[in-house]
């Protein structure tokens, strides 16, 4: 490649997938220097590196280790608390940070959650709707997208509904430390200021469950506490704003990217609204056509070949999951959204042992998100044709989704 992409670039924040499109066919191992990284693009690399255990996700300490001093300082805490992160762990302290909630999100656990979920989305949908027949717009990611995983989360944590607003606030601030938002003012400062507040929340939550159990996902944790496997209460606190950050996030992004997509294509949502059995295969299709984790940041552990090419040991590796969700070699007219896909084996949650422990919650608030606003809403529109997405490299989200509909319900 005769020019390295300049992935800092505007014009790649805005759509990225040509980008990957070039980047696919001419260099899918392409070292990066705006990155000092490689960027792996194509979905047999990307599928067979996810599965690599020479590269390795525990990833804070070098980004430490070259931080400047007034960042360091800033950061220690963040890192702290993310150190305990699962997601941040290889084996075999993934498997133990891992095995404590696996149960707690499996799929037959997670549907007992569908009248809850069913409940908070109502909630939501009468609480932004207007009573004449044509509504005012209304921003979708503030009025639903953000706040229906919190009030999610914070059902399971057996937090307060007043929280709610906190735990937005801290899960977005983090959002810019951990996604590697680069242009984003002050990030290490509000990340610091959101984990000081979230230690101290969660820490407080864990004494007054011990205080007074209840029928919710912490008290059970403190159950298995003194257990062989078992957590420490710090690996707790963190554990819980690992859960909060990333069912927050990633939900959040789900939805919107997904209803933008949709709403872009109005045979699709004419198709969804004769036939709901369809909005499973959609909510698949949305993931992988504007999937809400773009990349995936590893390590190489040791020196190895990819795709042909030479990855020394410690330098970064960033997975390109959106990139691999576009390549025709696996996906028929990749471009193309597709709400009856078949054969859709994106990888938008991962694969192998780091796959996302909540992909059944996020999908299931997908799906009963996407059939209730498709019952209660007619006419949905969109009033951002040309959204703003936020500057990251590790999520894909946009700043505003702003809708117009009529009342269906």
């Amino acid at each position: 490649m005769e020019t390295a992409p300049d992935l800092n670039h505007p014009d790649f924040i805005a759509d990225p997938h040509a980008v990957y499109c070039r980047l696919r066919t001419e260099e899918p191992v392409h070292w990066n220097p705006s990155l000092r990284g490689w960027v792996i693009t194509r979905y047999a690399d990307v599928s067979k590196a996810l599965k690599d255990p020479r590269l390795s996700v525990a990833k804070l300490q070098p980004f430490l280790d070259h931080a400047a001093p007034e960042t360091h300082r800033k950061v220690e805490r963040v890192s702290a608390v993310l150190a305990n992160w699962m997601v941040f762990n290889d084996p075999p302290r993934h498997e133990r940070l891992r095995k404590a909630l696996a149960k707690y999100f499996m799929p037959q656990e997670v549907a007992r959650l569908r009248p809850l979920i069913l409940q908070r989305v109502e909630e939501l949908i009468e609480g932004f709707r207007g009573r004449d027949r044509i509504a005012p717009p209304v921003d979708f990611i503030k009025s639903f997208a953000s706040p229906l995983p919190a009030r999610v989360i914070s059902d399971l944590f057996g937090i307060p509904k007043e929280r709610i607003g906190d735990l937005r606030t801290w899960s977005e601030n983090l959002k810019d430390f951990v996604a590697l938002a680069r242009a984003t003012p002050n990030k290490y400062d509000r990340a610091k200021a959101a984990a000081d507040e979230m230690v101290a929340f969660f820490r407080e939550t864990l004494h007054d469950h011990r205080r007074n159990p209840r029928d919710d996902l912490t008290s059970r944790l403190l159950e298995a506490e003194a257990g062989p496997e078992g957590l420490s209460e710090d690996e707790m606190v963190s554990t819980l704003i690992l859960l909060l950050f990333a069912g927050h996030e990633t939900t959040a992004s789900l939805l919107a990217n997904g209803l933008y997509w949709l709403l872009r294509n109005p045979a699709s949502v004419e198709a969804l609204r004769r036939n709901r059995s369809l909005i499973p295969g959609a909510v698949e299709e949305m993931l992988r056509y504007e999937g809400p984790a773009q990349t995936m940041t590893w390590i190489a552990a040791e020196d190895l070949q990819l795709g042909g090419a030479d990855i020394r040991r410690g330098e970064r590796v960033f997975l390109a999951l959106n990139s691999a969700a576009r390549d025709s070699a696996v996906f028929p007219d990749p471009d193309l959204f597709k709400i009856d896909r078949s054969n859709n084996r994106h990888i938008a949650f991962g694969l192998g042992i780091h796959f996302c422990l909540g992909a059944p919650l996020a999908r299931l608030e997908a799906q009963i998100a996407f059939d209730r606003l498709l019952s209660r809403l007619s006419g949905i529109r969109l009033e951002t044709h040309q959204p703003v997405w936020h500057d990251e490299l590790v999520t894909r989200s946009m700043e505003r989704l702003v809708i117009s509909y009529d009342i269906a319900a």
